[in-house]
């Protein structure tokens, strides 16, 4: 049996054997519910994967987790090949473990992704084929497949426009959140893109069943739930897919402009919602689809964080810090 508090990410066990400290725990090999305490940090199961050998204890300076040496009876799998039980057998054990989930808006709950990404790339096209045909340089496209995740996703509309601009080696001035969406500023280019997204969400807003249902059943449990969102158009994507009603709290864009609270990856916006539900962060479960947004929830010290893979991006979610990933 278990005798030495650890923690242990659920993925991270099955994924790989660490080996780096000189504490020992011997874990049992049983199918029955084996829990592992720490009272500091969080507490996992690990039964459940079918484990058995010796636990290594030592924590991370970078990470500050604890890590695990043992024996794995069936082959190990990443994200990508988790099986539905594997899954449904992670999430019924952190729902009983925590008290509140905070999630992302677009990409995690509502359909909006793919509308932002279409926004920020005519945006984008426009200004640099106007760029283009002004100074005689090779036009180059937004690319949306690897520029929208690294540079804008998840962040708030003027540093995403920034951050892009400054990759392309491109100076604008800042501007004002006034400019009109033709002044070509960070901030017109950013009130162009909020236009073009607002145009784009009269077409409807779909939502993620899977995410929705989750969440009925989180409040069913009488589990605590926020919504997070960079956006300042955050309730009137909710109000569009009538959603509203799911969540005790909200933090979006107008939110962080009135608590002057930085964007992610920043942990702000969901330290906030924290704050808000009357929880620790290391009593809840942030659950994110944008890299800023996982690494946003680690640095804040979530006990859990799960990163929605929607872009085939699971490992790169797992190096920013979620400790389990799911396609959906």
């Amino acid at each position: 049996m278990l005798t030495k508090t650890i923690k242990v990410a659920p993925l991270e066990v099955l994924r790989q054997a660490f080996s780096v400290g000189t504490t020992t725990t011997t874990v049992s090999d049983q199918s029955r519910s084996t829990r592992l305490f720490h009272p500091e940090y969080s507490i996992q199961s690990i039964s459940m994967w079918g484990l058995s050998g010796r636990v290594t204890e030592q924590i991370l300076s970078a990470r500050r987790v604890y890590s695990v040496d043992c024996q794995v009876r069936k082959t190990p799998v990443g994200a990508e090949g988790w099986s539905e039980t594997m899954r449904d057998n992670a999430l019924t054990h952190i729902i009983r473990d925590v008290k509140a989930f905070v999630f992302d808006l677009d990409g995690v709950v509502t359909r909006t992704a793919a509308v932002h990404a279409k926004a920020w790339k005519a945006m984008f096209d426009e200004y640099l084929k106007d760029l283009s045909d002004r100074t005689g340089t090779d036009y180059q496209p937004f690319d949306i497949s690897g520029e929208y995740s690294r540079y804008v996703d998840g962040k708030p509309r003027y540093d995403g426009v920034k951050r892009f601009l400054e990759s392309r080696n491109i100076e604008l001035p800042y501007g004002s959140p006034d400019d009109p969406p033709e002044r070509q500023t960070v901030c017109g280019l950013g009130n162009k893109k909020n236009d073009l997204f607002l145009k784009y969400l009269q077409e409807g807003v779909k939502v993620y069943d899977s995410t929705v249902s989750l969440i009925r059943k989180l409040k069913d449990e009488g589990v605590k739930t926020a919504i997070v969102s960079s956006s300042k158009n955050c309730s009137a994507v909710l109000e569009a897919a009538g959603i509203t009603d799911l969540f005790d709290t909200q933090v979006d864009g107008v939110v962080s402009e009135q608590l002057n609270l930085p964007g992610k990856p920043q942990p702000d916006i969901f330290l906030e919602a924290a704050r808000r539900l009357g929880i620790k962060p290391e009593d809840g479960c942030a659950v994110e689809d944008a890299l800023s947004g996982v690494e946003a929830a680690y640095q804040g010290e979530f006990r859990y964080v799960i990163g929605v893979d929607r872009q085939n991006q699971s490992q790169r979610l797992r190096e920013q810090g979620a400790d389990m990933g799911v396609h959906d």
